[in-house]
Protein backbone atom coordinates (compact mmCIF):
# COMPACT_ATOMS: atom_id res chain seq x y z
CA UNK A 1 0.00 0.00 0.00
CA UNK A 2 1.40 3.35 -0.91
CA UNK A 3 1.46 6.07 1.57
CA UNK A 4 0.42 9.36 0.67
CA UNK A 5 1.12 11.14 3.20
CA UNK A 6 5.07 10.51 3.14
CA UNK A 7 6.04 13.96 1.53
CA UNK A 8 3.21 15.94 2.95
CA UNK A 9 3.83 18.05 5.85
CA UNK A 10 1.42 17.61 8.76
CA UNK A 11 -0.72 20.57 8.14
CA UNK A 12 -1.19 19.31 3.85
CA UNK A 13 -2.06 16.03 5.88
CA UNK A 14 -4.59 17.48 7.64
CA UNK A 15 -6.24 19.52 4.82
CA UNK A 16 -5.86 16.11 2.35
CA UNK A 17 -7.70 13.96 5.14
CA UNK A 18 -10.62 16.61 5.53
CA UNK A 19 -10.75 17.25 1.78
CA UNK A 20 -11.25 13.21 1.19
CA UNK A 21 -13.89 13.02 4.29
CA UNK A 22 -15.58 16.09 2.42
CA UNK A 23 -15.56 17.60 6.53
CA UNK A 24 -15.80 21.65 6.39
CA UNK A 25 -13.65 23.43 8.88
CA UNK A 26 -16.80 24.11 10.97
CA UNK A 27 -17.29 20.90 12.34
CA UNK A 28 -15.26 20.12 16.51
CA UNK A 29 -12.51 18.09 16.33
CA UNK A 30 -14.76 15.17 17.67
CA UNK A 31 -17.11 15.49 15.40
CA UNK A 32 -14.12 15.12 12.92
CA UNK A 33 -12.76 12.35 14.73
CA UNK A 34 -16.54 10.51 14.79
CA UNK A 35 -16.82 11.19 11.30
CA UNK A 36 -13.58 9.47 10.02
CA UNK A 37 -14.12 6.38 13.10
CA UNK A 38 -17.17 5.94 11.50
CA UNK A 39 -15.27 6.06 7.65
CA UNK A 40 -12.60 3.94 8.67
CA UNK A 41 -13.21 1.98 11.74
CA UNK A 42 -10.18 2.22 14.23
CA UNK A 43 -6.50 1.77 11.78
CA UNK A 44 -3.75 2.82 13.13
CA UNK A 45 -3.57 6.12 11.68
CA UNK A 46 -1.93 8.91 14.03
CA UNK A 47 -5.24 10.65 12.90
CA UNK A 48 -4.87 11.68 17.11
CA UNK A 49 -1.91 13.76 16.04
CA UNK A 50 -3.19 15.26 13.29
CA UNK A 51 -6.10 16.50 14.94
CA UNK A 52 -4.00 17.76 17.78
CA UNK A 53 -6.14 16.31 20.15
CA UNK A 54 -4.85 16.29 23.97
CA UNK A 55 -4.10 12.75 25.96
CA UNK A 56 -7.39 12.73 28.21
CA UNK A 57 -9.75 14.10 25.69
CA UNK A 58 -8.85 11.62 23.03
CA UNK A 59 -9.80 8.52 25.82
CA UNK A 60 -13.06 10.46 26.65
CA UNK A 61 -13.72 10.82 22.98
CA UNK A 62 -13.06 7.55 22.58
CA UNK A 63 -15.05 5.97 24.81
CA UNK A 64 -17.99 8.14 24.01
CA UNK A 65 -17.80 6.96 20.47
CA UNK A 66 -17.83 3.05 21.46
CA UNK A 67 -20.58 3.68 24.28
CA UNK A 68 -21.27 0.81 26.18
CA UNK A 69 -18.57 -1.13 24.13
CA UNK A 70 -16.12 0.24 25.59
CA UNK A 71 -14.49 -2.48 27.84
CA UNK A 72 -15.80 -5.43 25.42
CA UNK A 73 -13.88 -3.71 22.40
CA UNK A 74 -10.64 -2.79 23.99
CA UNK A 75 -10.75 -6.53 26.45
CA UNK A 76 -10.90 -8.20 22.96
CA UNK A 77 -8.11 -6.61 21.34
CA UNK A 78 -6.09 -6.75 24.50
CA UNK A 79 -6.43 -10.71 24.64
CA UNK A 80 -6.10 -10.51 21.23
CA UNK A 81 -2.69 -8.73 21.41
CA UNK A 82 -1.86 -10.27 24.50
CA UNK A 83 -2.10 -14.25 23.18
CA UNK A 84 -0.14 -13.36 19.82
CA UNK A 85 2.70 -11.54 22.11
CA UNK A 86 5.51 -14.20 22.39
CA UNK A 87 8.85 -12.38 22.81
CA UNK A 88 10.21 -9.56 24.27
CA UNK A 89 13.75 -9.10 24.60
CA UNK A 90 15.06 -11.97 23.41
CA UNK A 91 12.79 -14.18 25.98
CA UNK A 92 10.10 -16.17 24.62
CA UNK A 93 7.23 -17.48 25.75
CA UNK A 94 3.71 -18.31 25.58
CA UNK A 95 0.95 -15.94 27.80
CA UNK A 96 -2.45 -16.14 28.03
CA UNK A 97 -5.23 -13.68 28.64
CA UNK A 98 -6.69 -14.22 31.81
CA UNK A 99 -9.07 -10.88 32.96
CA UNK A 100 -9.59 -7.46 32.87
CA UNK A 101 -10.52 -4.82 35.13
CA UNK A 102 -11.68 -1.13 34.58
CA UNK A 103 -10.96 1.62 36.52
CA UNK A 104 -8.17 2.74 39.07
CA UNK A 105 -5.57 3.97 37.42
CA UNK A 106 -4.37 7.67 36.65
CA UNK A 107 -7.28 7.74 34.05
CA UNK A 108 -9.72 5.80 36.20
CA UNK A 109 -12.51 4.66 33.35
CA UNK A 110 -9.77 4.37 31.07
CA UNK A 111 -7.47 2.62 32.64
CA UNK A 112 -7.30 -0.85 32.95
CA UNK A 113 -5.33 -3.79 34.62
CA UNK A 114 -4.93 -7.18 33.00
CA UNK A 115 -3.68 -10.85 34.70
CA UNK A 116 -2.44 -12.96 32.35
CA UNK A 117 -0.58 -16.40 32.81
CA UNK A 118 2.49 -17.43 31.48
CA UNK A 119 2.87 -21.43 29.84
CA UNK A 120 4.69 -23.12 32.49
CA UNK A 121 6.22 -25.08 29.05
CA UNK A 122 7.85 -21.43 27.93
CA UNK A 123 11.24 -21.72 26.86
CA UNK A 124 11.84 -18.81 28.92
CA UNK A 125 11.53 -20.48 32.37
CA UNK A 126 14.34 -23.06 31.59
CA UNK A 127 16.52 -20.02 31.44
CA UNK A 128 16.13 -19.07 35.55
CA UNK A 129 16.16 -21.48 38.98
CA UNK A 130 12.28 -21.64 39.41
CA UNK A 131 13.44 -22.20 42.88
CA UNK A 132 15.22 -19.04 43.35
CA UNK A 133 12.21 -16.62 44.20
CA UNK A 134 14.24 -13.65 43.31
CA UNK A 135 14.75 -14.39 39.60
CA UNK A 136 11.29 -15.53 39.02
CA UNK A 137 10.07 -11.80 40.30
CA UNK A 138 12.48 -10.62 37.81
CA UNK A 139 11.83 -12.39 34.91
CA UNK A 140 7.64 -11.61 35.67
CA UNK A 141 8.65 -7.65 36.43
CA UNK A 142 10.58 -8.40 32.81
CA UNK A 143 7.59 -9.91 31.17
CA UNK A 144 5.07 -7.63 32.97
CA UNK A 145 7.05 -4.52 31.27
CA UNK A 146 7.17 -5.67 28.31
CA UNK A 147 3.35 -6.61 27.81
CA UNK A 148 2.38 -3.49 29.47
CA UNK A 149 4.65 -1.40 26.86
CA UNK A 150 3.19 -3.15 24.15
CA UNK A 151 -0.16 -2.75 25.21
CA UNK A 152 0.25 0.67 25.77
CA UNK A 153 1.59 1.53 22.38
CA UNK A 154 -1.15 -0.02 20.58
CA UNK A 155 -4.11 0.02 22.93
CA UNK A 156 -3.65 3.77 23.65
CA UNK A 157 -3.24 5.05 20.41
CA UNK A 158 -5.81 3.07 19.05
CA UNK A 159 -8.71 3.55 21.96
CA UNK A 160 -6.83 5.86 24.33
CA UNK A 161 -6.80 3.15 27.10
CA UNK A 162 -3.80 3.07 29.09
CA UNK A 163 -2.92 -0.46 31.21
CA UNK A 164 -1.50 0.66 34.46
CA UNK A 165 -0.83 -3.18 35.89
CA UNK A 166 0.32 -6.49 34.50
CA UNK A 167 0.15 -9.36 36.68
CA UNK A 168 1.76 -12.47 35.51
CA UNK A 169 1.21 -15.54 36.57
CA UNK A 170 2.20 -19.23 36.18
CA UNK A 171 -0.60 -21.62 34.32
Amino acid sequence: MVNIFNNMNLQEQISRIQSMMGVNESKSKKEFLFSYLDKNGFDLTPIKKFLSIEDNDWSQYIKEYLGDDYEKVVGDDVKNLVENFTECNGDVFGLEFVSIFFGGGTWQDTSYSINIRINPESPVLETIDLGEWEDVLTLFGQIEECVENYLNDIIYNKYGAVNYHTLVQVG
